[in-house]
């Protein structure tokens, strides 16, 4: 094991993976979260169709995931469409887009609305292959959007035989826990800490800290900084509790929109990506029992939560 450097993380509560149980305090039960879509709906660049008592708000992509214009949506191959629940009311298909946009090359992206506009808290993205619905799983399921709310991304319901499979990850990070600036004598496996660049200049740790904790615990958080200013220098580490937190930062957040003309770079610590092929190559032999390949969890929530959940379908 490795000295590493960073801001100190204290011990995090649970979940993990690609969106088919919860697990609580009290217990673990199956919860389909993969609301079924019928398709068959055809949008211009923004329209509206019916289905049932619900409205569907659309955006057509062009052929690099900009918006179509007045063309006919495509439709995602069976197995590349993703359900994506708890989504901010606020978030609108553009926002929505802005979160998902580095997993691939997006054909649909639609929040489902109630007659009077207003968002229903969930919608579809349809991608062009089946990667980029994966890659959509690994880096967004348990993306934290608010206190105690993150989203839950998963295969649209009835296509799930069709969608490549997804390997478990370990437990999500705690949110609340206070961010530390001093890690002296930390200890952390190699392959376990990711480098990042190009971050806003206004991201501290904090928000490193809120777009990567559902990836695993965290040991230490860095942003660079100007010696003098304290200026951010663009850039910064993470160093998780496992190397599979890493790895699962890396598939899921490099090209992340942070910002206008932002897209995030990350990759492993310099020096240790040998660490990660070992990660790789025989996940099963380091993943600790709580997820192993057969224990995919999702995001922890409380019981009128998952209620609420539940009621979607």
């Amino acid at each position: 094991m490795a000295d590493l450097w960073g801001d100190s993380w204290g011990n995090d509560d649970s979940w993990s993976g690609g969106g088919g149980s919860w697990a609580s305090n009290a217990g673990a039960f199956s919860l389909d979260m993969s609301m079924g879509w019928e398709g068959g709906m055809s949008l211009g660049s923004k329209g509206k169709g019916k289905m049932g008592s619900q409205t569907a708000m659309g955006v057509a992509l062009g052929p690099k995931g900009g918006k179509g214009k007045g063309k006919e949506l495509s439709h995602a191959p069976p197995g590349a469409t993703v359900f994506v629940f708890h989504v901010p009311v606020t978030w609108d298909e553009e926002e929505l887009q802005r979160h998902f946009r580095h997993c691939g090359r997006m054909l649909t992206c639609v929040v489902q609305r109630k007659d009077d506009g207003e968002s229903r808290g969930f919608g579809f993205i349809g991608f062009e292959d089946l990667e980029a619905a994966r890659k959509a799983i690994v880096g967004m399921n348990g993306f934290t959007t608010g206190v105690g709310k993150f989203l839950s991304v998963s295969i649209k319901k009835g296509e799930e035989q069709y969608a490549l499979p997804i390997e478990a990850f370990p437990p999500r990070g705690n949110l609340s826990l206070a961010v530390s600036t001093t890690a002296k004598g930390q200890q952390v496996i190699p392959g376990a800490t990711v480098f990042l660049f190009h971050l806003p200049p206004d991201w501290t740790e904090e928000e490193l800290h809120r777009h990567f904790i559902h990836f695993g615990v965290m040991l230490t958080i860095t942003v660079m900084r100007k010696q003098e200013s304290g200026e951010s220098r663009g850039f910064g580490f993470i160093s998780f509790q496992l190397p599979e937190s890493a790895k699962r930062a890396v598939e899921g957040m490099n090209g992340f929109a942070a910002g206008p003309n932002k897209f995030l770079k990350v990759q492993f610590k310099k020096g240790e990506e040998e660490e990660t092929h070992a990660v790789a190559s025989a996940p099963a032999a380091l993943a600790p029992a709580a997820f192993a390949p057969d224990a995919v969890l999702a995001p922890q929530g409380d019981a009128s939560e998952m209620k609420a959940d539940a009621s979607v379908q």
